[in-house]
């Protein structure tokens, strides 16, 4: 049996309440896992974060896992790692730096991409679309594509 994929999931948090962000990965990585993903996503060290408050950046942190740079390097490892880029970029009210960087990486690494997004979200850029392998308008047929892909390629 060939080892599992890694499927690396992307979410903006620009204009989302970190609470929001924390029950979505909890619920995709759930979903991820039960048809078979390794699954990464950001957030590794979010328990010394307050569940309501929105994610400053930082140069400087307290907490080392908090700087800029070790969240900038780990989310880069993690792309770089992943067969596959989950993006849902539903619900956005305005473009995420962030999200667009991974994006950016995992189009540059050759990962397959995947993207759900309504026709309206400001994410629909030329740079976004083009660097997608596949885009969905809903998160539910985004993710029988990834099962039945998942499937078939193991």
């Amino acid at each position: 049996m060939k080892p599992m994929h890694t499927v690396y999931c992307v979410r903006p948090m620009t204009g989302f309440l970190l609470i929001d962000i924390k029950k979505y990965y909890k619920y995709i990585s759930k979903k991820l896992r039960g048809i078979g993903y390794k699954v990464y996503y950001p957030l590794v060290c979010e328990e010394e974060m307050n569940s309501t408050q929105h994610i400053p950046a930082q140069t400087k942190s307290l907490v080392p896992g908090r700087t800029s740079r070790a969240i900038f390097s780990r989310d880069k490892w993690m792309v770089q790692s992943a067969d596959i880029i989950y993006a849902n970029l539903l619900g956005s009210t305005k473009a995420s730096i962030g999200s667009c960087f991974e994006l950016a990486w995992g189009h540059i690494l050759g990962k397959h991409t995947v993207i759900v997004m309504e026709e309206n979200n400001p994410h629909r850029h030329t740079f976004v679309i083009e660097s997608a392998d596949i885009i969905f308008t809903d998160e539910k047929n985004a993710l029988k594509y990834l099962k039945d892909w998942g499937a078939q390629c193991r």
